[in-house]
């Protein structure tokens, strides 16, 4: 019975996860504005785009497991939407961001590689740091994680 159980919770959480990659795109282009507004200065539209994402994760959730009867692929279908919702808002936001600012996109001061030379040149003991300490923690979660399987 207990190995039954194991194996529907390891399909379901199959099914969540492919559902979740739907919105990768998503949270990535999120994480972008959310940076972009902190460099902005402007942690209150940070905070608007958190509060969109997570008021309608929950409502959807309820919605979708209390109300439809859905089990975790509610959930997981509710983080993706909840993640499009929050790009859809937040770009709208960052081309009123743009309007307001009347800058210029130029193009070839981004294609100039000679001013990443000092970009790269500062961030690189960050760089491995990070790259470091996201490696310990990988370490340390796979070694948890062999030690609660049980055959």
């Amino acid at each position: 019975m207990a190995v039954r159980w194991q194996r529907r919770g390891h399909q379901l959480a199959r099914e969540y996860a492919q559902i979740r990659l739907w919105s990768a795109p998503a949270v990535l282009a999120n994480y972008a504005i959310l940076g972009w507004f902190l460099g902005q200065q402007n942690s209150r539209v940070t905070l608007m785009i958190l509060l969109l994402t997570n008021s309608v994760n929950i409502v959807l959730d309820l919605w979708f497991v209390v109300g439809l009867d859905m089990n975790s692929n509610g959930v997981a279908w509710a983080s993706v939407i909840a993640d499009y919702t929050a790009l859809a808002f937040g770009s709208y936001l960052v081309l009123r961001q743009l309007v307001s600012l009347e800058g210029q996109f130029l193009r070839e001061r981004l294609l100039a590689l000679t001013a990443y030379t000092a970009l790269f040149n500062v961030n690189a003991n960050l760089f491995v740091r990070t790259l470091g300490l996201l490696f310990a923690m990988a370490f340390f979660t796979a070694q948890g994680a062999r030690q609660g399987i049980r055959y």
